[in-house]
């Protein structure tokens, strides 16, 4: 298990997720554990190393391996190299700390900057789109242009 490997700890806490950064033999490792307590069963969290879900009020995680990405849409690990839409360069390098919509993607993913580090990308469940003014996914009737269609 990754936890037993940790070296250095901090944390940065939101709402209903725990979002920790932390050093595993000189590496950065980003760690969310979305709380399940009274949600019911289901996908909680898709990025582009796996996926989170609640079961039985308890958060499992399926991870991908380091050569490998998370495909949302066939529910299963492909090799990197068959995706565009996880690429691994830093755009966070010039971005203040916060979740920006991806819209190469037509807004259907998001991706988390902190302390100028990219933590990749989390999709939005389906149908929804990811409304940057409100930092949630949301219907595109209710996000404004370029990720949905509503006028301000």
């Amino acid at each position: 298990m990754l936890t037993k490997l940790v070296v250095a700890f901090l944390f940065v806490c939101t709402a209903r997720v725990i979002e920790c950064e932390q050093v595993v033999y000189g590496y950065n490792v980003h760690l969310s554990t979305f709380d399940c307590t009274g949600q019911s069963d289901g996908i909680v969290e898709i990025g582009c190393d796996g996926y989170a879900e609640c079961r039985s009020h308890q958060l499992v995680k399926t991870l991908c391996t380091d050569a490998e990405v998370f495909n949302r849409d066939a529910r299963r690990c492909d090799p990197a190299t068959a995706t565009t839409s996880c690429t691994h360069y830093n755009i966070c390098e010039t971005l203040a700390d916060g979740k920006y919509a991806d819209v190469t993607n037509g807004c259907q993913s998001y991706y988390t900057c902190f302390r100028q580090i990219f933590y990749g990308h989390n999709y939005c469940p389906g149908g929804l789109v990811f409304d940057q003014q409100n930092q949630i996914c949301n219907w595109a009737s209710n996000v404004v242009f370029p990720c949905g269609t509503k006028t301000a």
